[in-house]
């Protein structure tokens, strides 16, 4: 496999985009730049003039062999570790515009209780081999999965 190499090329970094533009167009030949090749660092750092390798040297946030033994004197800020809150749906229950999110989070639950109406009716053993993996519509988490065993439908309400 043939590595990608990067060229790099630096002008004033005070300069503003015009004075770029300008340099580049009486260059006119990007062959009469001054092309300098980065190597990565070992950590794929491209841009390292200037950096500073203290990061190691911080107080981790959290770590997962902390989690793993409660009764490790490990220096972390939080002994507990996790992922946070999962919804695997991202996509969906995320966006700026509320008018989008909405309609993300209808077509959602509509695919959902589409789906649990379905199981009602045909009560599937395996319900992996049951369910329309259309990840447009619907990401079956463990959870999820359950909650349509249950036949459990889900409405939707906006939050102000």
């Amino acid at each position: 496999m043939t590595r990608a190499r990067i060229f790099y090329a630096r002008v004033d970094e005070f300069w503003r985009k015009e004075e770029k533009y300008a340099y580049l167009d009486d260059l006119q030949d990007g062959g009469q730049i001054e092309w300098q090749e980065l190597k990565p660092d070992a950590k794929h750092n491209w841009l390292t003039e200037g950096m500073r390798n203290d990061f190691e040297d911080f107080l981790p946030i959290a770590s997962k062999g902390t989690k793993a033994d409660s009764t490790t004197t490990s220096r972390v800020i939080y002994s507990l570790y996790g992922r946070g809150v999962s919804t695997s749906r991202d996509a969906w229950a995320y966006n700026f515009s509320t008018d989008t999110l909405r309609s993300n989070m209808v077509r959602t639950i509509d695919s959902y209780n589409g789906e649990v109406s379905r199981w009602r009716r045909k009560q599937n053993s395996n319900i992996d081999e049951f369910l329309n993996y259309d990840d447009q519509k619907v990401w079956w988490s463990e959870s999820l999965k359950l909650s349509l065993q249950q036949v459990r439908h889900h409405s939707y309400s906006a939050v102000d």
